[in-house]
């Protein structure tokens, strides 16, 4: 639903879902799977990514918020 509401009308880049996908299916693993343990060389290269996410999340929703 994120692709259809927020990629497709152009509100959110292509590389805002390929991050928030990676993000959330770490997540449900994490969550659903035995014995997930992902390691700092996993999980540091998407530091990065997910601050500019957060940040295109954060200027989209300010207006709402006012």
């Amino acid at each position: 639903m994120f692709s259809l509401h927020f990629i497709k009308p152009g509100i959110f880049e292509k590389e805002d879902h390929k991050i928030f996908t990676t993000l959330l299916d770490m997540r449900q693993d994490a969550d659903y799977e035995d014995f997930i343990d992902y390691e700092e060389r996993d999980v540091a290269p998407l530091i990065g990514p997910a601050k500019q996410l957060i940040s295109h999340i954060g200027k989209y929703i300010a207006p709402f918020l006012d």
